[in-house]
């Protein structure tokens, strides 16, 4: 199965270098929407048969684009959601990563913002939802999520240690593409934007 990770298109809040609050309804700005159209010409260059998306707004909408585009059913799926940083929601993320930079990687992944949900939990429900996705029978499917979960899926995808998340930084409209055979994930391509060098 060839998995094709996109994250969502610009909105607002990222321009902000904010986090986004969890079910806010803050869509994509006219850049995000190009991004979006700008990867469906990448998209067309693998057969697709199934795209899933997080159930937050900006998500859902670049999902939609991609589908209407490309003609293909969607599935939402609540644990591809962003991080829910409870009351952290909505700060600039350099606010966010000062404190989290101070904690050591094993105080970092079991930290529960207040009213939020640690690394670790948003791992567990990433986990169930790839089961659910590699457990299909297409060949080839597209999810449409955040730049929190591309980072949170790398050392599961990968196979390697947490801190590898700490390396990445998924810009708006990246493409991330990993073939999946017998249990394993084969990396192809990580953050690939140069689809929107014209944008």
């Amino acid at each position: 199965m060839r998995i094709i990770f996109i994250r969502h298109g610009e909105t607002e809040t990222n321009v902000k270098r904010k986090t986004h609050f969890t079910g806010d309804d803050i869509g994509l700005t006219a850049k995000g929407i190009r991004q979006i159209e700008q990867t469906l010409s990448v998209l067309r260059g693998n057969k697709i048969e199934k795209v899933y998306c997080s159930p937050e707004k900006r998500a859902e909408q670049s999902a939609r684009i991609i589908v209407d585009g490309l003609h293909l059913s969607l599935e939402i799926l609540d644990g591809l959601k962003e991080r829910n940083w409870g009351n952290w929601n909505g700060k600039p993320w350099n606010e966010i990563k000062n404190k989290l930079d101070k904690m050591c990687l094993e105080e970092r992944y079991n930290f529960i913002p207040p009213q939020g949900e640690s690394w670790k939990q948003m791992e567990e429900r990433l986990k169930n939802d790839l089961k659910t996705i590699t457990s299909g029978k297409e060949k080839c499917v597209c999810i449409v999520t955040h730049a929190g979960v591309l980072r949170g899926l790398m050392p599961i995808l990968k196979n390697e240690e947490l801190s590898i998340s700490l390396k990445y930084d998924f810009e708006n409209g990246s493409v991330t593409l990993f073939d999946y055979e017998y249990g394993k994930f084969k990396e192809i391509v990580v953050n690939d934007i140069s689809h929107c060098k014209s944008i």
